[in-house]
C-alpha cells in the first residue's frame, strides 16, 4: 500500500509510526472504505475550518485530499494544533502568561511536549487522541482496533 509506505517516511509529532499505520488501517478498513477510496481520506478527518490543513476540499462532511499521504500529513497538523493548545492550557492552569507563538520559550516548550508525546505507549496514544475528540468510539473498541491492525500481516490483505 502506497499510503503505508508514505506514512513510514513522515516524522510524526505524537506516537510511533506503527501506531499511525495501525490507525490508517483501522480507520479505512485496510484501505477499503469509501471515504478513503473516493476522497483519499486515510484518517476519517472531518472537514477542517479552524486549523491549517492539507485538505483540498470537503465532501459529505469529510475532508478530501490529493492523496493518502497528504491525509497523513494533515494528521500531523492535527497533532501540532493540539500540542499548541496543550501548551496554552499548561500556562493558563499555572496562572502564567502564555508565550508568543514563534518565541524561543514557545519553541522549547513545543519540543519538550513532542519529545514526551513521541514516547507514548499505545494506551497513552489512544487516550490522548480520544481526550481531544479525534474519535467517537469507546476507548476500548478503538484501542483494540489499533492493536488488531498492528498485529495484522499486511501481505495477506
Amino acid at each position: 500500500m502506497e499510503t503505508v509506505k508514505g506514512i513510514n517516511q513522515i516524522d510524526f509529532l505524537i506516537g510511533k509510526p506503527r501506531f499511525i499505520v495501525a490507525q490508517f488501517l483501522h480507520e479505512t478498513g485496510y484501505g477499503s472504505s469509501r471515504v478513503f477510496q473516493e476522497q483519499n481520506n486515510g484518517f476519517g478527518m472531518r472537514c477542517v475550518y479552524i486549523r491549517p490543513t492539507t485538505q483540498v476540499g470537503c465532501q459529505a462532511d469529510y475532508g478530501v485530499y490529493a492523496n493518502g499521504v497528504s491525509s497523513a500529513i494533515d494528521l500531523n497538523k492535527w497533532f501540532e494544533y493540539h500540542i499548541e493548545k496543550d501548551i496554552d492550557q499548561l500556562y493558563i492552569k499555572q496562572g502564567r502568561r502564555v508565550p508568543a507563538i514563534g518565541s524561543e520559550r514557545r519553541k522549547s516548550d513545543f519540543n519538550d511536549f513532542v519529545n514526551r508525546y513521541r514516547n507514548f505507549t499505545l494506551e497513552q496514544y489512544v487516550a490522548y487522541i480520544k481526550e481531544r475528540g479525534y474519535f467517537e468510539d469507546t476507548y476500548n473498541n478503538y484501542y483494540n482496533g489499533l492493536l488488531n491492525a498492528m498485529n495484522t500481516n499486511l501481505s495477506s490483505k
